[in-house]
């Protein structure tokens, strides 16, 4: 315990596992402000801690988080900083946008109230929420922590990269991409393919757990090799075995890490930073930003079972939708655009080049349609699947295709924010 905090250490009797809550109130004025941040970034966090820090640290990190202008930018750095060196992540409020309020009129809000964790938290406990409750004595906005290992994960499918580096990958989707298919309409046959290949690549598809496994069981067997090596020289089919069980972990530790590293987007991570332990975390938290807790009614009606989600989130739909109407044309567009001549190359067949030059400047990291394969892997399996693509282009062109099959997209009409 010390003046900005109090911070309790507890102990599982089961396997002796740690965890650390610390319970912050920072200061509010200058210079205590500066020495309470020089204090939580002395901190010593290690890779394997189990570490919550909740509380009023009186810091804000975005200008969004009060409601009113005039926010102290060079707290906001400084804090944000500490944050950041700390590799802290956090925990984002739900239910309310604002923590604080001075009580006034036409009252100052901001949040000044947060939850951040290690990164070791967010892979042990990843549905652990920062719920806010209704401001009914305090200036502060009372908040319950709930804490859970399970997030909801959607069942759509989505390609994963580190398919490609698997063994016998090309050969798998060759086969079963080659397979009969009984459509005439090329549309409806390449929808057929994809939909058998998402089923041929889910069976074979080699799970995150299972590698983490695998490699456990290598370095396992590696110390052993090592530890008897301080006894007596390895034998020639030790010493070759310990060769592959080191280029296996090597394999291992890399699939790993780009397979977070598609989950983890984040524009300034540097390819090739193998801070796996990192990657894990912060997809693991962009998972829970993207997940739904809880909908409220305008009647107070709160839905968090998956179902009960879904039906208010439908319903939200169809109210947006409304019935469509022909406006009224006011202006002439023959007279605001101006023609363009030759133009006949517009007219002519797609060629294989330009295909071609399209499938390579697709976005890697994004899918063009519905069914979850992104660009990586039409680059990847391009000479599969290439001459189904050519098909389809021909039809096109010559309105010999019945695109139903394929022109299917996600329409969202939901309101999209900062605030959870």
């Amino acid at each position: 315990m010390d003046y900005f905090q109090l911070t309790v250490c507890l102990q599982s009797l089961f396997n002796g596992q740690t965890w650390y809550l610390s319970s912050i109130y920072g200061p509010c004025r200058h210079p205590e402000k500066l020495v309470f941040i020089q204090w939580l970034s002395n901190i010593t966090i290690n890779d394997q801690d189990n570490w919550i820090f909740i509380g009023d640290f009186n810091y804000y990190r975005y200008p969004h988080n009060r409601n009113k202008p005039g926010p102290n930018l060079l707290d906001m750095q400084a804090f944000n900083n500490c944050i950041s060196a700390q590799g802290l992540l956090e925990i984002p409020l739900t239910g309310r946008q604002f923590t604080w309020s001075n009580m006034q009129a036409t009252p100052l809000l901001v949040q000044l109230d947060w939850c951040l964790t290690s990164a070791n938290w967010v892979t042990q406990y990843p549905a652990t929420s920062f719920m806010a409750m209704d401001l009914f004595v305090s200036d502060h906005v009372p908040c319950i922590i709930q804490i859970g290992s399970n997030i909801h994960r959607s069942h759509i499918f989505r390609f994963e990269n580190i398919w490609t580096a698997l063994p016998g990958f090309l050969e798998s989707v060759k086969h079963s991409w080659d397979q009969e298919v009984q459509h005439s309409n090329p549309a409806q046959r390449i929808a057929t393919k994809f939909s058998r290949l998402q089923r041929c690549l889910r069976r074979r598809s080699r799970p995150i757990h299972s590698m983490n496994k695998h490699l456990d069981n290598c370095h396992t067997v590696l110390l052993f090799l090592d530890s008897g090596e301080d006894y007596r020289p390895l034998s020639f089919e030790e010493h070759n075995f310990r060769i592959i069980l080191r280029a296996t972990i090597g394999h291992l530790l890399q699939l790993i890490s780009h397979y977070w590293k598609q989950f983890y987007t984040v524009r300034w991570t540097k390819f090739g930073d193998e801070n796996t332990r990192f990657f894990h975390a912060a997809a693991t938290d962009r998972l829970r930003h993207n997940t739904i807790s809880s909908i409220a009614r305008p009647d107070g009606y709160v839905a968090q079972s998956q179902e009960d989600k879904a039906d208010l989130l439908l319903d939200s739909f169809l109210g947006r939708m409304g019935f469509s109407t022909v406006p009224p044309m006011h202006f002439n567009i023959s007279e605001l655009i101006s023609p363009y001549h030759h133009l006949e190359p517009l007219c002519n067949p797609f060629s294989q080049k330009e295909i071609d030059s399209i499938i390579q400047n697709m976005p890697s990291s994004k899918a063009p349609g519905p069914d979850g394969f992104n660009g990586y892997f039409y680059k990847t399996c391009w000479s599969v699947i290439k001459h189904d693509i050519y098909s389809i282009c021909h039809a096109f062109f010559h309105h010999q295709i019945d695109l139903r099959q394929i022109n299917n997209s996600y329409i969202a009409l939901i309101p999209k924010g900062v605030f959870g």
